[in-house]
């Protein structure tokens, strides 16, 4: 078995930075908050919505759909659903594919509100990085997306981790 060198300060620094990131997520959702009625947890939804209803030429999307690109159980993205319903954001239509489905659509009332939402964001992110330049937004970018795809694709796999354990001789005798 090959023995790897653990790299501690950068495995505190990819944790600090990880919980720096939450902490940032907290702030925005509580800035959010204090700025709109709707609950922030509402907009990543939302969004899915619009981006699968896009890749179906408009037709809408099915709820286990949403909830596998949300990472979401089912039934927690039917009681979201059931809640954006009864506030106007989003409807249920029948599947003409399949009568015992339905499809899920934004409402005009969710497209404005993703709309507001997206710009509240684009304001936030341009008031906060002014100071970078485009290049620096195009590689943090790049490096968030990259990052939250690699963790997806780790945990959904048995790959082993980047930052190997030391093995513990009790479980290779």
């Amino acid at each position: 078995m090959q023995e790897t060198t653990r790299d501690t300060a950068l495995e505190d620094d990819l944790r600090n930075g990880l919980r720096g990131l939450l902490k940032t997520i907290r702030l925005l959702r509580r800035r959010w908050t204090g700025a709109h009625t709707m609950h922030p947890g509402v907009m990543p939804m939302l969004a899915q919505i619009e981006e699968i209803t896009a890749s179906t030429a408009g037709v809408g999307c099915h709820l286990k759909d949403v909830a596998e690109a949300l990472a979401l159980d089912t039934s927690t993205v039917s009681r979201s659903i059931s809640g954006l319903v009864a506030q106007g954001l989003v409807e249920r239509v029948p599947d003409a594919s399949d009568r015992r489905a339905c499809l899920i659509t934004l409402t005009s009332a969710g497209v404005s509100a993703l709309a507001s939402s997206r710009d509240w964001y684009d304001e936030v992110f341009a008031e906060t990085l002014a100071g970078w330049d485009r290049d620096e937004l195009r590689a943090f970018a790049a490096q968030m997306l990259r990052v939250t795809d690699d963790v997806a694709h780790h945990l959904a796999s048995d790959r082993p981790s980047a930052f190997p354990r030391p093995v513990d001789p009790k479980e290779t005798a």
